[in-house]
Parts: structure tokens; sequence; C-alpha cells
């Protein structure tokens, strides 16, 4: 973070080198690994303008990541990432997950290796399982050193599917995915004990997306019941 004016750590030299050959050593004890940013000002009526040099401390991130997006398109999983720049970089792994904790790899992009500016990547897949998928990246790098992007997720539902609740665990709202064919009319959250603690009324049956504001819920573990023209179905989830 950026001290301010006069605030720096002072560099002692003697003499009046030229600055363009001035060399000091920065202790950089303490530092944790990772991205990090330099401030050089020189004193000069009283200041002059600030330079800031970002650099990395330890292992080398072998990229920078700008986005990674999902999206749903019919029956496919399109996945997109961005990165601001490369360093050594060989390829990303798309990772895939059912339960966002253990993941298997579907593919993989070669990545540009050296760049210093933007590179967009895309990939699609036609593994989608009704629910929610979860994805990630994995980036290699040429020596072997590798990071992951965040993990984004992907609802899926068609005829055939089941209500699907998410995120689950809840904070404080929740999106309710129904399948066009359920025609859900009435939504019902049971506490541990069996009693109705929330409701709330479908106007339109044939509404593909529910907001459910969950907030007033205590922290614990629920039983949400999605009552249908064609049946119920039941959601455990838990509310932190």
């Amino acid at each position: 973070t950026d001290p301010g004016f006069g605030n720096g750590q002072r560099i002692s030299f003697t003499g009046a080198p030229d600055i363009n050959q001035l060399s000091v050593n920065a202790d950089l004890a303490g530092l944790t690994e990772g991205q990090h940013t330099l401030y050089l000002r020189s004193r000069s009526f009283p200041w002059s303008l600030t330079m800031a040099v970002n650099f990395n401390y330890g292992t080398a991130l072998p990229v920078t990541w700008l986005y990674v997006r999902g999206e749903r398109r019919q029956q496919l999983a399109l996945i997109n990432w961005a990165t601001a720049q490369e360093f050594d970089a060989d390829k990303f792994i798309v990772e895939y997950s059912r339960d966002g904790r253990e993941y298997t790899s579907i593919g993989e992009v070669t990545a540009a290796g050296n760049s210093s500016s933007s590179r967009k990547y895309e990939f699609t897949w036609n593994g989608l399982q009704p629910g929610v998928n979860y994805f990630r990246l994995k980036q290699i790098d040429k020596n072997g050193n590798f990071s992951y992007s965040g993990i984004i997720s992907i609802p899926f539902v068609d005829r055939n599917s089941a209500p699907v609740l998410m995120p689950n665990p809840v904070n404080k709202n929740a999106s309710l995915l129904l399948p066009p064919s359920f025609e859900a009319t009435h939504l019902l959250v049971f506490d541990a004990a069996g009693r109705t603690v929330w409701q709330q009324t479908i106007a339109n049956s044939n509404s593909s997306h529910q907001l459910l504001q969950l907030g007033s819920l205590q922290k614990g573990i629920y039983v949400l019941q999605v009552k249908g023209k064609a049946g119920h179905h039941t959601i455990r989830f838990v509310k932190n």
C-alpha cells in the first residue's frame, strides 16, 4: 500500500550518482508470496510523481486472471475466460464437479505462453447434468507450477429434472430453478421439528425461476417443499 508522500523508506547514497545506474537493495522480509507493488518517488520541489512497479514475491504467478465466466446454451456449457498477462504459461485444464468439492478434468486449452496483453479463451462442453454444475480452471506453466481460478456454477434443468435450489448453503436469498413441466404453485419451508417457518405462493405456475428471501430464518437445517400440479418435491438445505 502506498504510504503517501514522504512516508516511505528513505534510500541513502553518497555523491551524485547517475539515477539510471543507481542500484538499491530492498528488504522483502515478512512479505507473503504473491503479487505486490513497489512505489518509488524522488525528492523534487517537493516530490516527484509516483512510479509503481508490480512484482511477484516467491513463485512467479504464471497468469493474471481478468475473469472466468460460464453460461448454459441449450444443452451445452460455455466456459470463457481472459488473462491480463501470461508468463511461461503452458495450458489450462478445465475441471468439473457435481458437488463443488471433488473435481475431474474434462478438457484442456493451450495457453498463449508469454503475453503482456489480454488473451481470451473459450471451452464448450456437452456433459451438463440436471442440478448445479461446478467448473474451475487449473492453469499450468511450463515448469509444472499451477494455480486455480475461482469456481463458477452453471445450473441446468430440463423437462425431466427436479427443482434445484442454489446456493446451498443459503445465506439470505436463494434461487429456485423449476423445470417447465413441474408447474409449481406453492413453497413451504419446515424446520428440524417439522414446523412451517416460511411459505410463498407462486402466482405463475409456468415460471422457471423463483427468488426465495430466507434471511429471516435462523441458522440450521431446513426442508423446502415445492408443491406442483404434478406432485411434490422436497429439498434439504442449510441456512448459514
